[in-house]
């Protein structure tokens, strides 16, 4: 190919998506400890993204080397996910330059600041670019081994990476191998550059990959970013370590042509200022990307999850805290005009060395796994846009306005599963719950008027409760030093009642509760005894 190779309009576009996404991962791998080291410090909050100062010098038009000095630069400017008070500059004109059939781009003496002066100094980046057969590329992007935090302009901490590496290829808006990786990173104060003495933060490795596939006009993808080996130590005797932190997402069965045409209209909201937004011509812009994006997911499914593995914590050399794992899961799927979303959230054996929390009771656990299901966004969204412009004055507008549809297409709450243990008790349920409120009904006046949630819920519970004796014998052990602990013993008590027993010290419970059958656990009606908790005491 010659410099003078022309190159289709969406093979740009595609170009410069990639070349964010690189250029990104970078200025978010140690974003925390950035935000760390400038909280403190008062800044300026202007509305919209500082405009990068940037100088470039112009390449052959209708070249590669325009086309890629154009989308690079392009995303520079756009720096999405940046925080909005900082700006990013480059010490020296931007050039693309062709070696052979590679393209190169240097940013030299990169910096990502605010006014202040408070942010990153990378140092220089070199992109390199090369085009291929069938409207395929490649690309590689050589990241400093030396980062340096700032203060008010003055060097605060460096940040060393022994080894890097970071490459991938793509098709269109495809990519279809990407893989970044960053060895034995070492975060530490400038005065203590060559002493192991705190504060210092040392990760053996960071990585992302991600890949997507594409067949007949439907695609699906996977990403995947890891650090390993997290060591943070203080300086003055606490210390935490983390094994892993993982973040996956995933996406299934999405439109890639509807996906290009989602991409026309990104191009045309990215360059919207903030003050910008709260004219109607702008909001229907927003409304009607965020509607397509929800009518391209119909039948498509989009999960998120992220992990943190073996965690410590330590004080003077004692562990205080161990947990082997807490993590979130989200999840999105769509069906025809409704979707469903889902969340989850899990910690696993916390273990704590505190006087309050006795061992016995350790360790402890706990999840929360719910799905809202068949919920009307689409619907909501569409009904929004009869109300444009809307402004801060106009919430409770559209409060009223999503209590309609959610009244006439009520969601389904799924309980996934609830756990929560601690010890020998484990308490763990799964079940639905659906509201049965009247279409035309007002939500608080109903509720009002309502003796108990068995007027206006549906739902059916089952699961199982582990070491209640075990709960009672602990409670009423304690309950001379502490009097109230005999409540716990009564509870317990009339909790067991309820429940069928299955095997030592664990019971079972079918609980369902409706209008129209108030409330049955284990094939007893219960409703008359719930009344009787209710009624007012005398």
């Amino acid at each position: 190919m010659t410099a003078s190779h022309k190159v289709k309009p969406y093979v740009k576009k595609s170009l410069k998506k990639r070349v964010s996404a690189a250029l990104l991962l970078t200025a978010c791998t140690l974003q925390p400890a950035l935000l760390q080291a400038t909280e403190e410090k008062p800044a300026v909050q202007p509305d919209a993204i500082a405009t990068p100062k940037l100088t470039v010098v112009p390449a052959t038009p209708g070249s590669q080397e325009e086309m890629v000095l154009k989308a690079l630069v392009g995303s520079l400017k756009s720096a999405h996910g940046v925080p909005r008070e900082l700006s990013l500059q480059v010490g020296k004109p931007i050039e693309a330059v062709r070696k052979g059939e590679i393209i190169e781009v240097a940013l030299l003496d990169t910096r990502l600041t605010d006014p202040a002066g408070n942010g990153i100094q990378f140092g220089d980046f070199v992109y390199r670019t090369t085009p291929g057969e069938d409207e395929k590329f490649s690309y590689q992007l050589t990241i400093p081994s030396q980062w340096i935090i700032l203060d008010k302009g003055k060097p605060l901490l460096t940040v060393d990476i022994a080894d890097q590496h970071c490459n991938g290829s793509y098709w269109q808006l495809l990519s279809t191998g990407t893989d970044c990786r960053l060895e034995s990173i070492t975060v530490q104060t400038i005065e203590k550059i060559n002493l192991r003495k705190g504060p210092y933060l040392t990760i053996n490795s960071v990585s992302f990959q991600q890949a997507v596939t594409e067949q007949d006009g439907v695609i699906g993808g996977k990403s995947d970013f890891n650090a390993s080996g997290i060591h943070f130590d203080s300086g003055s005797g606490q210390q935490v370590e983390v094994e892993k932190i993982i973040s996956n997402a995933s996406l299934e069965k999405f439109s890639l042509p509807l996906l290009l045409s989602l991409m026309e209209q990104m191009d045309a909201l990215v360059n919207i200022e903030q003050e910008e937004l709260d004219k109607a011509e702008n909001q229907k812009l927003v409304l009607n990307y965020i509607l397509g994006l929800l009518r391209t997911a119909s039948g498509s499914s989009l999960t998120s999850d992220g992990r943190i593995v073996n965690l410590t914590y330590s004080e003077d050399g004692l562990q205080v805290a161990s947990l082997d794992e807490i993590g979130s899961l989200a999840s999105y799927t769509g069906q025809e005009e409704l979707s469903d979303l889902r969340g989850s959230f899990h910690f696993r054996n916390l273990h704590l060395s505190l006087p309050q929390v006795t061992a016995e009771l350790q360790p402890i656990s706990l999840q929360l796994d719910i799905t809202v299901a068949r919920l009307p966004l689409i619907r909501f969204l569409e009904s929004l846009a009869t109300l444009l412009p809307v402004g801060e004055s106009d919430r409770q507008l559209i409060g009223q306005l999503l209590q309609k549809i959610l009244l006439q297409q009520p969601p389904l709450l799924k309980i996934n599963k609830l756990q929560i243990a601690g010890g020998k008790f484990d308490l763990q349920f799964i079940g639905t719950v659906e509201p049965l409120l009247p279409p035309d009904s007002d939500p608080k006046q109903f509720l009002a008027n309502s003796d108990t949630p068995l007027d206006f819920l549906d739902g059916h519970l089952k699961g199982t409760i582990n070491g209640l004796d075990f709960i009672s014998t602990q409670a009423a052990q304690r309950s001379q030093q502490q009097p109230e602990l005999m409540q716990v013993v009564l509870v317990t008590s009339l909790i067991r009642g309820f429940g069928e027993a299955i095997e030592k010290d664990q019971y079972a419970y079918d609980i369902v509760f409706s209008p129209e059958k108030g409330l049955v656990i284990n094939g007893k009606d219960m409703s008359m005894l719930l009344m009787g908790l209710q009624a007012p005491q005398p």
